[in-house]
């Protein structure tokens, strides 16, 4: 960026307010006008940041196509309006939140101060969205433990009766208790233990399935297959067993005998959902007759313990119902223990679900721990020094390459010396080179001089800003944030302490103002005076506060560390001290934070892209390049914090580690702690909150690279990003990222 005459800068921007849109009096811009108020002076004349351009006609080609870029015209005027109203987005969610909070009338939220239908309708959209979310944790929660309750009662379920109770015993498939027998039963079943099966103790019933069917193919119907004591003429009489109804406690149960799958041997099988017990048959006959036989001996050899399938496809069997029931009727033996259709549908939706969550938290954190213990520390490790290869892909380069982004580079354009107020820099009419102005910055000893340097001069500490933006903080907290910037482990030639005080604003319990707090903290350097002449800007505001003006003030801030050593670290501070027109106001010149950041972000634009500066932007440009002796293209990193944090003596070191070990990163966060944990239940919940929140949220994010969050209390940004053959792309001074992130009309209500 050249750095020019402070008169080419007001012959360029004068008078600065004339850019500004007409807005009428009331504040607001007509709809469906453009109006630009009439400029006395239209000549361009030299460029402000292009002085001599006109002069290098074979200049090479932007590394970026210049026409995809938006006029910085269009953008110091804010956005064109257009006769067409803005669209309604999402027109179905707003009907559905008021629909959803329609229990809320209009009336209630005045009363609870909610006014404004723009206010309302944020506040409905914010609970409808909350409602959703509780509807989707409840839905979840519902099938992991509500759905099996509701599907499978307790009352639905069929209670066998207990085969394991003592003095119970099983005969012809039903659980009998021996509790009253009679004494021959009982001297018969003394040795019984719970649960044995007992029915060739005992007479069987007929079986009317049984009878007219063909022996020869169905032999298991004769008569003599059955209980032993009936070919012996020595069965017990039943009569006095007590069938097993209800439980001691009184608890009614099925009294049919039921098996586990796990318990049946290689002589019973189950039949649709029927035990049958086929060892009286293979007692009587221990060879194979006829097919039906072989089918029961392929059903004893090979174990299978569901023959459903395979008896309805045998011939004979499949082709007879009687000789089917006379099977189930002969050797029935009990139930099979198994829940019902519904039962077994909701068990499985509930592992599905569990599966589901589970795996997905389990994913979670097995990329978390991956990034952790395998990632992490390989991002933040000191790099390779770039002296031992060649950082682009060739040669050393110059730090501004003649391909950069914007054409030509601004140290190549520079033709004019720096004016500073108060006894700095006299304009030189007969232009200087950038050699003249580092010899005379140093003859005057207003800091370092101007200087170029190539990458590998540059090395692993790459140009860092340090951005604080302030509002109404205390002095112990400015303090506390400030001196842990100051006292990273990072070279003090390589970061700039960039203050913004948003706004003469003093804070409650505070008796001087926070820009006043600042200025106490900072030594100022006298090159430039005490009282810096506030230059325009435009503003992230509507109306008349898209005016605003701000004052420059540069200098060192001066600590000692534990170690004795002193610490002068370059200091710019910006104060937003608003237009005359609003002296008078509470908050004069504030405007907000998102507008502290970018004063910053649109300096940036315009210095690396060699783009019209503002008269704010200019002052920027010129006492920052006297702080640091090189120009402000040099800069590729920058360290948002805000003015209550307080930062890590290795933090700044790290994060620019992994720039370094990454060139495919723009963003990077470092773990929120808070300090205050103990101070109420709210911060001892944050504490879990903010924990969970990095080390698995956003580690698990940072394994696919890309963090959708980072917070902006403590975050690193890459300001532009190295490429090959010498060129340069920019990230965060992206002129589609800035113009977005400036974008004052919101449509959205959130």
């Amino acid at each position: 960026m050249p750095a020019a005459a402070a008169a080419a800068a007001a012959a360029a921007y004068t008078p600065f307010q004339t850019e500004l849109r007409d807005t009428g009096a009331s504040g607001h811009r007509p709809r469906g006008e453009t109006h630009i108020i009439p400029r006395s002076n239209t000549l361009r004349r030299k460029s402000l940041s292009r002085p001599d351009a006109h002069l290098h006609h074979n200049r090479p080609s932007p590394l970026l196509r210049t026409h995809t870029t938006r006029s910085t015209r269009r953008i110091l005027a804010g956005p064109i309006a257009t006769d067409e109203p803005p669209i309604e987005a999402w027109e179905a969610w707003n009907l559905f939140a008021r629909a959803s909070t329609c229990c809320i009338p209009a009336m209630c939220l005045n009363c609870c101060n909610i006014k404004g239908k723009g206010t309302q309708q944020a506040w409905r959209e914010k609970v409808t969205l909350c409602l959703l979310f509780a509807l989707l944790s409840t839905a979840v929660m519902f099938f992991l433990v509500g759905l099996n309750p509701l599907m499978c009662p307790a009352s639905a379920r069929i209670e066998f009766a207990p085969t394991t109770g003592p003095g119970t015993v099983i005969v012809q498939g039903s659980v009998y208790s021996l509790q009253g027998a009679a004494p021959d039963v009982f001297a018969a079943l003394r040795n019984a233990k719970p649960g044995d099966d007992a029915t060739d103790l005992f007479a069987a019933p007929p079986h009317p399935a049984c009878a007219g069917l063909d022996l020869n193919n169905f032999p298991f119907a004769r008569e003599d297959v059955g209980p032993s004591c009936q070919r012996t003429q020595s069965c017990l009489d039943m009569s006095s067993l007590k069938l097993l109804t209800k439980l001691n406690d009184g608890t009614k149960v099925n009294p049919l005998a039921s098996l586990d799958w796990s318990k049946l041997d290689a002589n019973k099988f189950v039949y649709k959902d029927q035990l049958i017990d086929l060892t009286p048959y293979f007692v009587l006959t221990p060879n194979p007759l006829n097919r039906v036989d072989t089918l029961f001996r392929y059903l004893q050899r090979d174990h299978v313990k569901d023959a459903t399938h395979a008896i309805r496809t045998q011939r004979d069997l499949g082709s007879s119902d009687a000789a089917r029931q006379c099977l189930e009727q002969k050797f029935f033996a009990g139930r099979i223990a198994e829940d019902s259709v519904p039962c077994i549908f909701a068990l499985m939706i509930s592992i599905i679900v569990a599966i589901v969550v589970l795996s997905v938290m389990f994913a979670r954190f097995a990329m978390a721990i991956m990034f952790d213990w395998f990632v992490s520390h390989r991002l933040a490790q000191t790099p390779q020094d770039p002296a031992t290869r060649k950082a682009w892909g060739g040669s050393a380069t110059s730090l501004v390459p003649k391909n950069s982004v914007g054409g030509g580079g601004i140290l190549q354009n520079m033709q004019q010396t720096m004016h500073a107020e108060g006894g700095g820099y006299e304009s030189d009419s007969s232009g200087a080179n950038l050699q003249q102005v580092a010899r005379m910055n140093n003859k005057k000893g207003g800091g370092g001089g101007v200087s170029t340097m190539d990458v590998e001069s540059i090395g692993l500490d790459l140009y860092t800003i340090l951005l604080v933006t302030c509002y109404s903080e205390g002095e112990a907290s400015l303090r506390t944030t400030i001196e842990s910037l100051a006292a990273t482990d990072y070279p003090d030639s390589r970061k700039m302490l960039f203050i913004i005080a948003d706004g003469n604003v003093t804070g409650k319990g505070n008796a001087k103002s926070t820009p006043d707090l600042l200025l106490g903290m900072i030594e100022l350097d006298a090159a430039f005076g005490t009282e810096p002449k506030p230059y325009s800007y435009i503003a992230v505001a509507s109306g008349s506060k898209g005016h605003n003006m701000a004052r420059v003030y540069i200098g060192h801030y001066v600590t000692t560390t534990s170690a004795g050593k002193t610490q002068r670290v370059p200091t710019i501070l910006v104060v937003k001290c608003g237009t005359p027109e609003e002296a008078t106001d509470a908050k004069p010149g504030n405007r907000g934070k998102r507008d502290s950041q970018l004063i910053l972000m649109h300096w940036l634009q315009r210095v690396l892209l060699a783009d019209r500066m503002t008269p704010l932007d200019f002052d920027l440009f010129r006492k920052s390049t006297h702080l640091m002796g090189v120009t402000p293209d040099h800069f590729e990193i920058v360290l948002m914090v805000d003015a209550d944090t307080k930062v890590a003596h290795d933090s700044v070191r790290l994060m620019v580690n992994a720039m370094h070990n990454d060139d495919r990163i723009m963003g990077l966060c470092g773990e929120t702690r808070i300090s205050n944990k103990t101070q109420s239940w709210v911060t001892t919940i944050q504490v879990f909150e903010y924990y969970i929140s990095h080390h698995l949220g956003k580690a698990f994010e940072s394994v696919f690279g890309g963090v959708t969050c980072l917070p902006g209390c403590f975050c690193m940004y890459r300001i532009k990003s190295r490429k090959a053959n010498g060129d340069w792309v920019p990230i965060l001074c992206n002129p589609d990222v800035v113009e977005t992130y400036s974008t004052n009309e919101v449509e959205t209500l959130q």
